[in-house]
């Protein structure tokens, strides 16, 4: 019997069982279906095998269709996780060949002993399962979000009281409700200014509105903007007048470090698509690590989705080592505040 991995060309025909089940399901499921089936299903020999043998054909498949590209450099993965890595690798290479239409410049792969069996319930439990996982992911950032913001909040507003009883210890009154046609207003304190008493409104988005004149003096009222920006997030479609004029993509910037020299912008984002990442923008900068080490390694800025901001936050996804921030913008000198 031929051994299911030996890659035996008859002309445009390939032996290899993996190449196989991954070429006619690839079209039909998502990479987060099809990875976890071939890690558990095929040996890492086989793995390794076939990650050779999809190599030389895409370079192949790139002289015969005349395209000017050159193909990623994959490195021999190594380790415990080296199964996994290489089944990322092949992916990364299908997807090339997908994106750059050299599909059918690919051979014909088959199989002759075994080839795993994927039925719906199987897939169901797989996709139910990672759901679960990133739903526990974002319910985690939430609650990290929830307390930096908590925390934030309290400490301007003792730095505010603080403030306010050493100026102005006289002139607090007592606390009064604005009457604010907004449901989410609610009532804070007062202080003194020139012009009169100024109220602060605090929102549970962290947001104020400042309202100075009222002191019951018939003096005129000065409303000031928003101090932050907020984003509204009513449909469209349930009968307000305004509509929104365009849409409005929220974005989040990391700083992905300690990365090999060889490693470039296209290998990166095609790392990314891989885990259906999307990359908005993406390019080297300066790496973030001490000494001399940051000139041993390459580092870049990559910007993403903000709704996939927990997906590029995996532990699971980077090699060890690999150090993954938020990215440091720097603040401007004049922030608009007084």
């Amino acid at each position: 019997m031929l051994d299911s991995m030996d890659a035996n060309m008859a002309g445009d025909i390939v032996i290899c069982e993996l190449l196989c089940f991954l070429r006619k399901n690839f079209d039909k499921l998502p990479v987060s279906q099809l990875k976890p089936t071939l890690v558990s299903f095929y040996t890492e020999d086989e793995v390794i095998n076939a990650k050779d043998i999809m190599q030389k054909a895409v370079l192949s498949a790139v002289k015969d269709a005349g395209v000017d590209f050159d193909l990623p450099q994959l490195p021999e993965r190594r380790g415990d996780n080296k199964g996994k890595q290489t089944v990322d690798d092949i992916l990364k290479l299908m997807t090339i060949a997908d994106e750059r239409n050299l599909i059918d410049y690919l051979p014909r792969y088959v199989a002759v002993t075994r080839i795993p069996f994927v039925n719906a319930d199987s897939m169901s439990v797989i996709s139910m399962a990672r759901k679960m996982e990133t739903l526990e992911q974002r319910m985690f950032n939430m609650e990290m979000l929830i307390n930096k913001s908590g925390v934030a909040d309290i400490a301007e507003r003792q730095a505010e009281l603080s403030c306010t009883e050493q100026s102005e210890r006289d002139s607090i009154s007592d606390p009064v409700e604005i009457t604010n046609p907004y449901p989410w207003t609610k009532v804070t304190y007062q202080k003194a200014s020139k012009k009169g008493i100024r109220t602060t409104a605090r929102t549970p988005a962290n947001q104020s509105i400042l309202v100075e004149g009222v002191t019951g003096r018939n003096d005129p009222v000065d409303k000031r903007a928003v101090r932050q920006k907020m984003i509204g997030v009513r449909p469209n479609n349930d009968g307000t007048s305004l509509k929104t004029g365009v849409t409005i993509q929220q974005k989040a910037v990391v700083h992905i470090d300690n990365l090999d020299p060889d490693c470039n912008e296209a290998l990166l984002q095609d790392y990314l698509l891989v885990d259906d990442i999307s990359v908005i923008t993406c390019f080297q900068v300066k790496s973030w690590l001490r000494g001399d080490e940051k000139d041993k390694v390459t580092a870049f800025r990559v910007c993403i989705p903000a709704a996939q901001r927990h997906l590029i936050f995996n532990t699971q996804l980077w090699s060890q080592g690999i150090v993954i921030r938020d990215w440091k913008f720097r603040r401007s000198s004049n922030d608009g505040r007084s």
